[in-house]
């Protein structure tokens, strides 16, 4: 869980939850994940603690060059998983290996302009 935030007397936290941890594979999901995560959320109330939890993504999905979403998204929609590279639909060294390096510093976030991530969004 994030961070906490004080607002008056209760205390909040945020849950980043990514949708890949949720939905793998399409339609079916992890519901020992999501008894696990009611059971802390109910929780909170007896510490004064308030929570929500987002579903969570950066750049859609790490199959478009981020985080969050699973594959199966972007297969929905049409986007050749195989192709997404090639066709510079999505920047994906950053996942795969090879980003990052002092000359491509900044330019993991240009993934949101692709198309991919642009089209998901």
């Amino acid at each position: 869980m994030g961070s906490g935030r004080t607002r008056g007397k209760v205390r909040s936290t945020q849950n980043d939850c990514g949708m890949l941890v949720l939905t793998q594979p399409r339609g079916i999901y992890d519901t020992e994940y999501l008894d696990y995560l009611r059971k802390m959320l109910l929780l909170l109330p007896q510490y004064g603690m308030a929570a929500f939890v987002a579903l969570h993504q950066d750049v859609w999905s790490r199959y478009s060059g981020g985080s969050g979403a699973p594959a199966w998204t972007l297969e929905a929609v049409g986007f050749d998983l195989h192709a997404l590279e090639e066709s510079e639909a999505a920047w994906l060294k950053g996942v795969k290996g090879g980003g990052h390096v002092e000359s491509e510093r900044g330019v993991w976030p240009c993934g949101y302009q692709k198309l991919a991530a642009a089209t998901m969004a």
